[in-house]
């Protein structure tokens, strides 16, 4: 269940660095901007629908949760801003703030 549960995790914050560094190193930002719309609501979603899972760890759940609901942040916020590279930076600290969490949960 832990190896998993890891698994998904990785898949989901690596989906995450990925969409930001390609914007980062973007030509063109609205097309980039689009990107990174498309790549958070794929991974909010998948996400959302891993949530029930695990249902002996309910800490799972609250940590799929948790990673959902920083990207759902991040999109609403994403609509009323044209440069939305310090949204992804705070969304990236906010992801490594959870992962510490998860990282001390699962010693």
């Amino acid at each position: 269940m832990k190896n998993r549960f890891n698994w998904i995790f990785e898949m989901l914050r690596s989906g995450f660095y990925n969409a930001a560094s390609q914007h980062a190193r973007g030509i063109n930002p609205r097309a980039d901007r689009a990107h990174v719309r498309r790549a958070v609501e794929g991974l909010v979603a998948n996400a959302r629908s891993r949530v029930s899972e695990f249902p002996d760890e309910p800490q799972y759940d609250l940590f799929l949760t948790g990673y959902a609901e920083i990207l759902e942040e991040l999109l609403r916020d994403m609509a009323d801003r044209d440069d939305i590279q310090p949204l992804l930076d705070d969304a990236k600290k906010r992801i490594i703030a959870l992962e510490d969490d998860i990282r001390i949960h699962l010693k």
